[in-house]
């Protein structure tokens, strides 16, 4: 799920922006648009140091990704307007690395070194539940890591279009709500394969009306395993420097059906 989103610009970019107008300002005020590609390759050596003392078959829930690397077409990026600007145009392939973690998988999503998502979800009764995110964003030099714990209502599995369902999740004293929505479900090809898919679109709520974060996502039907999925997020965030925007939009899709090992 998606998140997938959350406010950016809290602590990790303000700190960011200060370290950047003093550190850089004086060889470096320019843009900030680096982005490292993963590859791969990279992903599959993280994914076997992580199953090299288990066992991939624990992972018995039918509902959960199977574990492996998985690739995905992208597009989009995300980008601030502090210091003159900063963005990252994300690389035409990401990969979705899923791991055996708590009680279900360990889902991270890496567009580039400066851009990654986690999430942990597990299967209940009726559907996937969302139990943790992190999201991590690198500007300007600077890591920004937001993780965030997460109750409630878990996303239903095929369930009729118009069933909705909401998670909170809470950073630091701070909370989100998110919403879910099934929208109407339907069929996409993967590779050379038609998969029947469930559509659903998730919003945030962080409490701030100049904040917008919508996620929808189509997944394989009766799986957690994303086949589809487009992002849009704008959040407003004060700063020493003055107010700071970020935005990112990106869209996902799934190259294949079996993951890499």
């Amino acid at each position: 799920m998606r998140r997938w989103r959350r406010r950016l610009l809290v602590g990790g970019l303000v700190l960011a922006v200060v370290l950047a107008a003093g550190a850089f300002a004086l060889f470096r005020y320019k843009t900030d648009s680096e982005v490292t590609p993963v590859g791969v390759d990279h992903a599959l050596a993280d994914f076997n140091a992580e199953v090299s003392g288990g066992s991939v078959a624990s992972i018995l829930a039918a509902a959960l990704p199977e574990p492996g690397v998985y690739t995905y077409a992208t597009s989009g990026g995300d980008g601030v307007d502090a210091l003159g600007g900063g963005e990252h145009v994300y690389p035409d392939v990401t990969t979705l690395t899923v791991t055996a973690a708590s009680c279900g998988v360990s889902q991270l999503w890496v567009a580039a070194v400066e851009r990654s998502d986690e999430v942990l979800t597990c299967a209940v009764g009726g559907g996937v539940e969302t139990v943790a995110f992190t999201a991590f964003h690198r500007f300007f030099g600077v890591d920004d890591r937001e993780s965030h714990l997460c109750t409630g209502e878990p996303r239903p599995l095929r369930a009729p279009a118009g069933t909705t369902w909401t998670t909170t999740c809470v950073r630091e004293g701070e909370t989100a709500v998110w919403t879910g929505e099934v929208l109407e479900p339907g069929r996409l090809v993967v590779g050379d394969e038609p998969v029947d898919v469930e559509h659903v679109v998730v919003t945030i709520d962080n409490g701030d009306p100049d904040d917008s974060q919508r996620t929808e996502t189509w997944y394989r039907a009766g799986t957690d395993l994303v086949v589809r999925r487009v992002v849009d997020n704008a959040t407003v965030e004060g700063s020493p420097i003055g107010v700071v925007h970020y935005t990112e939009h990106y869209e996902i899709a799934l190259t294949g059906l079996t993951p890499a090992r």
